[in-house]
């Protein structure tokens, strides 16, 4: 079952590679050929260095898995940052990032299918802890919403934040899990599988593209609430402006 659940992460992970590669390609078409790099070299990386076998040194301080959690977190916060990004987001429809978090709910499948097999413990999976997959189940539902221009900024705002505190949730119970100063007395085993390959493409890639498409999600919907206050203001000003015209062309006649 391990192995078919390794196949399984290693195809979810090239399709989300591919539909944020031909995201990017379709709507900032200058950006593809670099965030095809990124995400096949980040990949490839962090590839290697689960095969090297440096992630299973727990007594190393500070434990190189949670360093290499926070590099994968560091480069993803840098790699969204700058015009081109803050392009992209104007440019890509609102819905469409919410669907990908849909992907959650294979994700959470696998951590099922590694509890059943003992790899990983029972609070990391729905049956435990991690409701994570409410995320992924709601997804396809409000990425429909919003689309069909059903669902208010403030309710997809929500939906995010609370969608935040699902996978901060899963992400420290890991952090809390694996071996380090920071581990508690959880039952059931540790979960050291995630840092062999392709296993550690979840705390490297699918747990970053989670939280930036939350917070790239997040600054569209606040974008949109700013375009409709300064829309207002504008529609405002000319009312202002065309009451007075009105008023002295009556005077003249």
């Amino acid at each position: 079952m391990v192995k078919v659940v390794s196949v399984a992460a290693v195809v979810l992970v090239m399709v989300v590679a591919s539909l944020i590669i031909a995201g990017v390609r379709g709507r900032a078409p200058l950006l593809a050929k670099r965030a095809l790099v990124f995400v096949v070299g980040w990949l490839v990386l962090t590839a290697l260095i689960a095969a090297s076998g440096v992630l299973s040194d727990f007594e190393a301080r500070p434990p190189r898995m949670m360093l290499l959690l926070g590099l994968s977190l560091l480069v993803f916060a840098l790699v969204t940052r700058g015009e081109a990004f803050a392009k992209l987001v104007h440019a890509t429809p609102t819905h469409w990032v919410v669907a990908l978090m849909s992907v959650r709910v294979p994700i959470e499948l696998g951590l099922w299918a590694l509890y059943r097999e003992g790899r990983v413990p029972l609070h990391f999976t729905f049956e435990g802890r991690n409701f994570d997959v409410l995320v992924g189940l709601s997804a396809p539902f409000v990425a429909y919403a919003m689309a069909r221009g059903i669902l208010s900024t403030r309710a997809v705002v929500l939906w995010n934040i609370l969608s935040l505190g699902l996978l901060a949730n899963i992400v420290g119970m890991a952090v809390t899990t694996l071996p380090g100063p920071l581990q508690l007395s959880w039952p059931g085993p540790v979960p050291t599988i995630v840092t062999t390959w392709p296993f550690v493409w979840l705390p490297t890639f699918l747990v970053p593209v989670a939280l930036f498409g939350h917070v790239f999600s997040l600054r569209q919907q606040l974008a949109r609430r700013g375009r409709r206050r300064a829309g207002g203001e504008h529609d405002d000003r000319r009312k202002g402006n065309a009451g007075p015209r009105i008023v002295g062309r009556s005077a003249d006649a």
